[in-house]
């Protein structure tokens, strides 16, 4: 619920579903024996899934097949339909100068060393 405070706050809108049937399904449990297929409760929390999409401004959905699945997705993506701006733009900082500087130093000492201090003698 605090997710959904902060959504409305932001003018974000939740679509919720509830996917699946009330009952009991096949649900895949790791045992000693390996991996069983166990029946296990499963209760979809309507009444909160419908107050955080009411909350937000959004709609609650009910999915019970892959079908409707389906079509939801394809009502919350006409719903939903808000243009994106994409400012695009590169930022180009060139770094060579902090070893630029230092090797030219090298260089230039390199040079006035070996004619001077450390020139060999013939």
């Amino acid at each position: 619920m605090t997710a959904a405070d902060l959504a409305s706050k932001y003018n974000i809108k939740v679509y919720t579903i509830g996917v699946g049937k009330n009952g009991y399904a096949d649900m895949p449990v790791q045992t000693i024996f390996g991996t069983q297929m166990q029946k296990v409760e499963v209760k979809i929390d309507e009444e909160t899934l419908k107050l955080i999409s009411r909350k937000t401004g959004g709609k609650y959905f009910r999915a019970t097949d892959n079908e409707k699945l389906k079509k939801i997705y394809d009502e919350i993506d006409k719903l939903e339909k808000n243009k994106i701006k994409e400012k695009l733009g590169k930022h180009i900082q060139e770094e060579y100068m902090k070893f630029l500087i230092p090797a030219l130093i090298l260089l230039v000492s390199e040079i006035i060393l070996k004619h001077t201090i450390l020139r060999t003698l013939p």
